[in-house]
């Protein structure tokens, strides 16, 4: 997933849209559902592999990030790999600092 960079600071005024997009490297066939997570909460979800979603946050900081859901059920692997090898990924947090 291109995002930026990982946990990336950006800031921004008041008045500028922030747009925020989700692309695959050949993957997106797999994936079931893209959820963009806003200081917690989703405020946008997409059914397929590339989204854009244009934001108006308000002042302060807020963290987005992508949640990611792969079709299919995760394989039933011990310990630690189970959730290294499962069907969920996330993106890197980005930080947004409106003034």
């Amino acid at each position: 997933m291109n995002i930026e960079t990982l946990a990336t600071i950006l800031q921004r005024t008041a008045t500028c849209p922030l747009a925020i997009c989700l692309t695959t490297g050949g993957q997106s066939s797999r994936i079931a559902r893209a959820v963009l997570v806003r200081d917690g909460r989703e405020i946008y979800t997409s059914g397929s592999g590339s989204a854009r979603f244009t934001d108006r946050p308000g002042r302060g900081f807020h963290w987005y990030y992508w949640r990611i859901e792969l079709e299919g059920e995760a394989p039933d692997y011990p310990g630690n790999m189970k959730v290294a090898e499962g069907n969920l990924a996330w993106s890197s947090p980005h930080r947004v600092h409106v003034r």
